[in-house]
């Protein structure tokens, strides 16, 4: 080759080379892997054998825990888990969505379906993003086959309303009266919904006998707990610019803000319990239709 030809070629390619990055981005788990922050993360698909899954055609959105996430599990969670593949490659698969969302398409939504079988509960408030109880503090990392979003907290796995209310403790009177009416199945529908939830505190105010008598009236029963019932996820950040919501009963319920305080009727509701199909709003006190 002449060296007019060969200087070129080199001409070329370095012509060509300018472009090269338009067309030639890393898969997922390329970018994951030469980020530093992500190393405790990229360990642990290497473990479960999840490495081929992002190298594949996706598309698909990660959610994606720094080292420092991790660093906040529960001590001895993350070693348990790595030394089980089968649960370790499920647990990771719940930080993945078969899809390429920007921002704006996230903060639209209100779940997002991932690829172990479970639900993401998505809320966007003040220009920020959640996800589940994670915040997303870095977004729309582009990659070949996705795209990937930081988040502070790694996912855990979701649980029904049902079992958050299980889970929480508080609420062992409320489980038994949805049992009794066989509404257990409603709550723990895929239809998101918003439930109510007074706590075993808020029932033992009731008169003394009372609580019992209702289990004893299913019919009777059956009415004030789809009064408790909300379809749709309705956050607290909404009610309080609402007057009213409409209830599974068909009954409205009642809203009054004072000091961005949301009332109820004439019960407080506080937090924004996710779960993995809605959320729950704790009640101070029991409500009931008129």
């Amino acid at each position: 080759m002449s060296r007019f030809r060969y200087l070129t070629v080199l001409l070329l390619l370095g012509v060509l080379a300018a472009y090269v990055p338009v067309g030639a981005v890393d898969d997922l788990y390329a970018t994951l892997s030469k980020d530093a922050r992500f190393a405790t993360l990229v360990k642990g698909m290497q473990a479960a054998g999840m490495a081929d899954t992002l190298k594949g055609a996706g598309p698909y959105t990660v959610f994606a825990p720094t080292n420092d996430a991790f660093a906040k599990l529960p001590a001895g969670q993350w070693d348990a888990l790595s030394t089980d593949k089968p649960r370790l490659g499920s647990f990771l698969l719940s930080h993945i969505a078969f899809s390429n969302l920007k921002a704006t398409q996230l903060a639209r939504l209100q779940f997002l379906a991932t690829l172990q079988g479970g639900r993401l509960a998505i809320a966007s408030r003040n220009k920020k993003i959640t996800v589940d109880n994670a915040n997303i503090i870095e977004g729309e990392i582009p990659a070949a086959n996705g795209v990937i979003y930081v988040i502070d907290t790694v996912l855990q796995p979701r649980r029904t309303i049902c079992e958050v209310l299980a889970q929480d403790g508080h609420f062992t009177r409320l489980l038994q009266a949805l049992q009794a009416a066989n509404l257990t199945n409603t709550v723990n529908s895929s239809a998101p919904i918003t439930l109510f939830a007074p706590t075993d505190d808020a029932i033992a105010k009731l008169p003394a006998g009372s609580f019992d008598a209702l289990l004893a009236d299913v019919p009777r029963l059956t009415r004030e707990l789809e009064y408790h019932i909300v379809p749709g996820k309705v956050m607290l950040a909404d009610l309080q610019r609402l007057h009213s919501v409409p209830t599974l009963l068909g009954a409205a319920l009642t809203l009054k803000i004072a000091a961005k305080i949301v009332h109820v009727n004439d019960a407080v509701a506080s937090e924004d319990l996710p779960a993995s199909n809605g959320i729950i709003h704790i009640l101070d006190v029991e409500i009931a239709p008129q």
